[in-house]
């Protein structure tokens, strides 16, 4: 049970394996065009992808405006909570609480549903995948940290679902 009295239910399902032929490598002419791709990231597209044949993919096109609302709806629950004092107000600060968290698991799942899908569809279609060094502090303002931190949208989370 997690803190918001939620259970899970894990069914256990036979994965298919799949394994590298030994034997020469031979690929179609469309897979010979996608093998390779990279990537580009940002703030207001999560991902943008480019391969050298010239095709482009963007991940989490405008994603970020229904996290912004949910940042915004945790804001106005929070400053909310902070006014309520009292021991007569313990239930009703408990009540806001559990909103607050309700609130950021919808914001993290959001994020990881976005990160998980495209780390499948990377390795299904693609054999090489570029990563860029990732600089934060060249792409916000000062003032945006704080709200980027509750947002955690951190790209190089990606590379643990890359992996295989």
């Amino acid at each position: 049970m997690n803190r918001l009295g939620e259970f899970y239910f894990c069914i256990p399902k036979p994965l298919e394996l799949w394994t590298e032929n030994q034997g020469p490598f031979i690929v179609s002419e469309k897979q010979r065009r996608t093998q390779l791709i990279s990537l580009d990231p940002g703030v207001r597209t999560f991902m943008t992808c480019y391969s050298p044949d010239g095709y482009t993919a963007s991940w989490g096109n405008g994603d970020i405006g229904r996290i912004y609302r949910l940042c915004y709806a945790y804001d106005k629950v929070q400053s909310k909570k902070d006014t309520v004092h009292g021991n007569k107000c313990k239930r009703f600060r408990y009540k806001l609480r559990r909103c607050m968290l309700r609130i950021q698991k919808k914001i993290r799942n959001l994020v990881d549903d976005c990160h998980r899908k495209l780390a499948k569809w990377l390795c299904s279609n693609h054999r090489i995948v570029l990563f860029p060094e990732f600089q934060t502090r060249r792409m916000i303002r000062p003032r945006f940290h704080l709200e980027l931190e509750k947002l955690e949208t951190s790209f190089l989370k990606n590379n643990v679902h890359v992996d295989y």
